[in-house]
């Protein structure tokens, strides 16, 4: 399973914005190639919130909605290992069984896709209530529900078994250190994402601060390099760091026609033959 077909699933899902920010902001201390994130190196309540702007109580409740739902499953670490140890709460991302996400799942493949659990009348686990209309229940419409609360019943065992299978997995990868520890600064995030020195990435950090003035600086990082966007940023330092290695002659840039190109050297805006003012973070790189 990989984290494209992670991200496919929860943006056609019908997950809360919350719930999927919750997701996504675990998915990035995830390795690439993984999507088991071990207690040694889970980030605790206290830092989800932190990184994702929520309180913990908020944090708490959709964590155990997404574990119901099939999104995750949480390995507790006993008494003893948490104090001695430090050690949290270890997880598994998934995709609940059964969900087809276009672009990796594919009728026929071999996979059954059960239909989801109808949840007439009752309390949803996200706060909202299901209703229905009152009036008799046909026999066949309640043979239906009978069938589908029989197949959640099936599905949450799986689900279970699943963990359980997966709890060994996770004992040992914290025994043996096999996961390598994840950046804890912003820089070091940054760093690893575009892999590049951490000066460069200082200065990618520097420009963020400058446009977006984020207020939990630590969670808008994470958060832009889960969806893609630090990647513009870096570009926009190294166009700078060329410009400012450039040492041959400039002069000011003129579009009368609106080409986006110099009507003088046919060449476009950012070329560091053009003179023009830029933002503080950008001139750093002189």
């Amino acid at each position: 399973m990989t984290h494209q077909r992670l991200k496919a699933a929860l943006r056609g899902s019908e997950l809360p914005a919350v719930a999927r920010h919750l997701m996504l902001t675990l998915l990035t201390y995830c390795e690439d190639d993984t999507l088991v994130l071990a207690a040694a190196d889970s980030p605790s309540v206290t830092e989800l919130a932190e990184d994702t702007g929520l309180n913990r109580s908020t944090v708490r409740r959709h964590l155990a909605a997404l574990d119901d739902d099939g999104w995750l499953t949480r390995q507790h670490p006993d008494r003893r290992a948490a104090r001695a140890r430090g050690l949290v709460i270890a997880y598994v991302l998934q995709v609940p069984e059964g969900t087809d996400v276009p672009g990796f799942d594919s009728a026929g493949a071999g996979e059954d896709v059960p239909e989801p659990p109808a949840e007439r009348g009752t309390e949803h686990r996200w706060g909202r209530t299901m209703r229905h209309e009152r009036g008799p229940v046909h026999p066949v419409h309640g043979a239906q529900d009978a069938n589908h609360g029989a197949q959640s019943t099936v599905q949450g065992a799986q689900n279970a078994t699943r963990g359980a299978q997966r709890a060994p997995v996770l004992r040992e990868r914290e025994n043996l250190s096999l996961i390598p520890s994840q950046p804890t600064t912003a820089v070091g995030l940054i760093a690893r994402a575009l892999d590049v020195a951490e000066d460069e990435a200082s200065r990618v950090l520097q420009l963020i601060r400058e446009e977006c003035r984020p207020r939990s600086e630590l969670g808008f990082v994470r958060t832009i390099i889960a969806n893609g966007d630090v990647a513009s940023f870096g570009h926009r330092i190294r166009e700078a760091s060329a410009a400012a290695a450039y040492e041959g002659p400039t002069h000011q840039f003129r579009d009368p026609d609106g080409t986006g190109h110099c009507a003088d050297c046919a060449l476009p805006a950012t070329s560091p033959r053009h003179r023009s003012p830029a933002p503080a973070a950008l001139r750093l790189v002189r």
